[in-house]
This record gives structure tokens, C-alpha cells and sequence, in this order.
């Protein structure tokens, strides 16, 4: 009985992680995955589903999309994570064994990062328009455009 209901629960959730799959397409499909970005430098993170979280650095002047290789439910309603670097380089990776948890969950889902894109511009729009949220950078009032004429120009 107890083999069954293990076998029922594994086929559960590999039907559930392909229909999340199947929902949120990946939103960087020709971007490089093997990015790395050093545990240090992460000062914020935005998840935007289950499978994706956008990590920001310092002054969000980088911001890298994690891919996650499982959903991770716990994630969307967390106020604290944990990166977990599994190979002690200090750094998270695309393609490698380190992963993202929600801290203080009752489950604790460590869920791992199956790829790491870092975002420009133009990622970061593609990303609010498909998730409907706001993820670039404010400009400063006192930064000017590069095209702007500067005083004595």
C-alpha cells in the first residue's frame, strides 16, 4: 500500500511540474543559463512564479534570472530566503548543484537552480510585461539621459 501511495504522489507531482512548465514558458529561451552571480552581492530578489526568481545586486545595477529546476510554492510567500551554494565557491550558479529555500516554511522546498540569465534592459521589460510587475531600475532625479545636452554643451 505504502508503494503505491508513493508511486501515486511522485506521478502527482511530475504531472504538476510539467503543467507549470507548460503555464510560464521560459521567458529568456536563447539566453546563456550558466551565469554566476557571488551569494555576497544578492541585496534583494523578486520571485515572479514558482520556477523563477529574479535576483538583484547592489543598487539592483545586475539582476539575474533564477530558472528552478522544481516549483517551489513556499517561495511566493516568503519574507526571508536562503541561497545554499553546495559547492563552497560563494557564488550561485545556472547548471550546478546550488539552490534557493524560503526560510522559516514548514516544508521546506529547497528547490535547485537549473539555470541563471543575467538581465539587461530589455530583459528585465519582457519580464514585467509577461508578469505584470515592475522590475527595472529607478532613475535617480539627478541622473540625466545620455542624450541629454549637459551645461556648456
Amino acid at each position: 500500500m505504502k508503494i503505491i501511495l508513493i508511486a501515486v504522489w511522485i506521478i502527482s507531482a511530475v504531472g504538476i511540474a510539467r503543467a507549470e512548465a507548460n503555464r510560464n514558458p521560459d521567458p529568456m529561451p536563447n539566453a546563456p543559463k550558466d551565469e554566476c552571480v557571488f551569494v555576497r552581492n544578492i541585496t534583494n530578489w523578486r520571485v515572479l512564479d514558482r520556477s523563477h526568481v529574479v535576483l538583484f545586486t547592489a543598487n539592483a545595477r545586475r539582476a539575474y534570472l533564477a530558472e528552478l529546476g522544481a516549483p517551489a510554492s513556499d517561495l511566493t510567500h516568503a519574507f526571508k530566503v536562503a541561497f545554499v551554494d553546495r559547492d563552497g565557491d560563494g557564488q550561485l550558479c545556472g547548471r550546478s548543484l546550488d539552490k534557493i529555500q524560503a526560510v522559516g516554511s514548514l516544508v521546506p522546498q529547497p528547490a535547485t537552480i537549473m539555470g541563471l540569465t543575467r538581465l539587461d534592459e530589455t530583459g528585465l521589460q519582457k519580464l514585467e510585461t509577461q508578469y505584470g510587475v515592475k522590475l527595472g531600475r529607478k532613475k535617480a532625479a539627478d541622473e540625466t539621459p545620455q542624450d541629454a545636452p549637459k551645461d556648456g554643451d
